[in-house]
């Protein structure tokens, strides 16, 4: 269930164009403050935390 709504979401912030062209996933958070909720932004950030850091999941 986990991972599905991980995917969910990675497909939801790459059809964004901001989301896409900016390459720090924490600027583009903060980019997206004024337009994304929090909820949003929160799982946002931890998506693009497990992309770059895949292993760190792998212990849980």
């Amino acid at each position: 269930m986990k991972w599905l709504l991980i995917l969910t979401l990675e497909h939801y912030i790459h059809t964004v164009p901001d989301f896409t062209k900016e390459v720090a996933c924490e600027n583009a958070g903060k980019k997206w403050e004024s337009r994304v909720d929090s909820h949003h932004r929160e799982w946002a950030s931890w998506t693009c935390v497990q992309r770059q850091n895949p292993e760190s999941d792998a212990t849980n």
